[in-house]
C-alpha cells in the first residue's frame, strides 16, 4: 500500500516510530506496536507503529530518529 510519508518534527529515544490512523491500520491488518516496514526508492527502514485516532488516512508519520 502507498501512503504520503509526513515527517515529524518530534525526536524518539531511538526506535524508529511511525504513525498512521486506524482506518488506514485496520486496512492493512497493522496493530499497534507492530514491526513495519517502509520502503521508499530502494531505502528501507523497520518501525514500531503507533495508532493515532485523529492520524490523517493514507499517510504515515515518521518521528526523527536521535
Amino acid at each position: 500500500m502507498e501512503l504520503i510519508v509526513e515527517l515529524l518534527n518530534i525526536t524518539t529515544g531511538g526506535n524508529r516510530i511511525a504513525v498512521i490512523s486506524q482506518q488506514t491500520a485496520n486496512s492493512m491488518g497493522v496493530h499497534s506496536s507492530d514491526r513495519i516496514k517502509i520502503a521508499v526508492g530502494d531505502r528501507a527502514l523497520i518501525a514500531i507503529a503507533n495508532i493515532a485516532e485523529n492520524f490523517p488516512d493514507n499517510r504515515i508519520g515518521c518521528f526523527r530518529g536521535n
